[in-house]
């Protein structure tokens, strides 16, 4: 199929028909009477010859190209009407076939309409290295990862062109279905087009040489869209399919954990997850199942036996390879350490790990961004566990500044190094920040710790949004996730008298938070913003205030636990 060129488009610059040029009058359009010179009494002119033949404009402007169309849209408020007439769009879609090459170009141009289908188009021509390497190559590079940010809509129109040029070009394999998989990752995570996304994973199902790694993403989607027994098929046929697939075992074991709570089941799968994730790349297996015996089981013996093993076993690796996994093990068992264990002496020299890779990694020119974001939570995640096990802010200040020195080496707003930084902020320096939630993974990241600061700064509704979007959001509310804003959530309720409901929400947060570790996380900040001494007094007072009545309940519950 010949590729569409921007003479055939009929520009020779800056697109006109999105341009913002409604005072000029184009010196090409001779056929409605308009010249070069034209002034005020030749556009009135031109008006008046539009009155009472609307029909024959009409039917002259559906012979135009797309530049002159769009010119004649920008001429004056007496023209525009007509030359923005849906049906002379949709028929200059259909009048030349490179703009609609299949049924996935077809399905946009119904989807958002033949005008806006066209301006796509244009948008597409200004981005040639699209169509300058690859498909297979394409969805793994920066330009692609940059393009479905920053400009969706482009990549949607490329990918319609994609489905109904290139792949049916293809010979099938492993490369198509890699393809089709990315798209439908593209259009569940940018468009949240479940439906689509589906169309295209059943459609990449048939290519795969090893199709199991296909169902694993049908059984996230599933999982996703909340249609939990479609999910559990999907992961159990990719687990008969193969089962040492190590990606799959640990997503089906968190599946059986968290939303069918069969803990036996769960088990048994993170065992042979574990059994089969020999490669440090797969160490997410082994925190997932520490944090099941920890949480769930309540056998903390089995969990330090897993992050110790985990951490020794990667200590004697090439750190060029690590990718930051290193960093990330240390930083688990560290934090395991500190607030479960509370062995802090056995935690400092764990984070001193995390220190020498940072004075590493000070003299490589280019940083892996893994390692950065890793080094990053990492430092501060070590300033903060300082505060809390020994009060030493001074330390923990010079901590700090590390961590700030290895944030200048990432490129956005991680929600994850965010909620530290968030943290940090508080109990090291004392201040309360602010800040506004962009995205879902923002708000599940950040929404909570965002609330109580709202909180603290006497903005009581706004936190009770972020903390009501936060609960709402929530796939399981019977999960550890639950705790940190229910807790607030029932304080707040508490405070201005709704006391049943404050009841019911600090219930189900104790019932919820094993080990109490978001109460713990809790009252360490409500004590660090009580005792600052640079910190207004009226926070310090809210602080008192929200510490006193969670202490109370937290009382009143262990109480009835006896």
């Amino acid at each position: 199929m010949r590729q569409v060129k921007w003479r055939d488009l009929g520009y020779s610059g800056m697109p006109l028909l999105f341009g913002g040029w409604h005072n000029e009058t184009p010196q090409n359009l001779s056929c409605f009477g308009q010249s070069g010179s034209a002034n005020h009494s030749s556009s009135c002119m031109s008006c008046g010859a539009v009155f009472g033949n609307e029909q024959l404009v009409g039917e002259v402007l559906r012979f135009l190209d797309v530049r002159e169309l769009g010119v004649a849209a920008c001429i004056d408020r007496t023209w525009r009407p007509l030359a923005s007439e849906t049906s002379l769009w949709t028929r200059l879609c259909y009048a030349r076939p490179a703009y609609l090459v299949g049924s996935a170009t077809r399905e946009l141009l119904a989807e958002v309409g033949a005008k806006r289908y066209l301006r796509l188009i244009v948008g597409r021509q200004q981005y040639k290295s699209l169509r300058q390497q690859s498909l297979r190559k394409l969805v793994d590079s920066d330009l692609w990862a940059r393009l479905i940010v920053v400009e969706k809509w482009i990549a949607r129109v490329h990918m319609a062109f994609a489905l109904d040029e290139t792949i049916p070009t293809m010979d099938g394999g492993d490369d198509v279905a890699y393809i089709l998989a990315s798209f439908a990752e593209f259009v569940d995570e940018a468009f949240h087009d479940y439906t689509k996304a589906h169309a295209l994973l059943l459609a990449a199902l048939p290519h795969a040489n090893q199709p199991e790694w296909v169902m694993h993403h049908l059984a996230l989607l599933q999982d996703k869209r909340q249609d939990y027994d479609q999910a559990e098929q999907w992961f159990q046929q990719a687990y008969v399919a193969e089962p040492t697939f190590v990606n799959n075992l640990c997503d089906y074991a968190i599946f059986m954990e968290e939303r069918r709570m069969q803990y036996d089941r769960a088990e048994a799968l993170y065992l042979e997850a574990m059994a089969q994730a020999a490669d440090p790349a797969c160490l997410d297996v082994y925190y997932a199942a520490a944090d099941f015996f920890t949480f769930k089981r309540l056998d903390v013996a089995r969990a330090h036996d897993i992050l110790v093993r985990t951490f020794q076993s990667i200590k004697g690796q090439n750190v060029s390879v690590m990718e930051g996994r290193d960093v990330k093990a240390a930083i688990q068992y560290a934090e395991f350490l500190v607030y479960i264990q509370r062995d802090f002496q056995a935690a400092h020299v764990v984070f001193g790990a995390v220190v020498k890779r940072w004075q590493y990694e000070e003299g490589v020119a280019n940083m892996h961004p893994q390692v950065a974001r890793f080094l990053c939570i990492g430092l501060l995640s070590y300033a903060i566990c300082i505060v809390f096990a020994s009060g030493k802010r001074a330390v923990a200040l010079k901590v700090l500044q590390q961590a700030t020195t290895v944030a200048k080496h990432l490129d956005n707003r991680d929600p994850v190094v965010w909620r530290y930084q968030l943290t940090a902020d508080c109990v090291v320096q004392h201040v309360v920040p602010e800040g506004s939630v962009l995205s879902k993974q923002e708000l599940q990241s950040v929404g909570p710790l965002l609330g109580l600061f709202a909180y603290l700064r006497g903005e009581t509704d706004a936190a009770m949004r972020l903390w009501s979007s936060y609960i709402n959001g929530l796939s399981n509310v019977n999960s550890p996730d639950y705790a940190f804003a229910g807790y607030c959530t029932g304080v707040v309720l508490h405070l201005i008298g709704k006391r049943p409901v404050a009841m019911m929400a600090l219930t189900k947060a104790f019932g919820v938070d094993a080990h109490f570790l978001q109460y713990q996380n809790l009252d360490f900040l409500l004590k660090e913003v009580a005792h600052a001494t640079n910190m207004a007094t009226a926070r310090r007072h809210l602080a008192l205030q929200f510490q006193d009545v969670l202490s109370s309940y937290f009382l009143a519950h262990q109480a009835a636990r006896m």
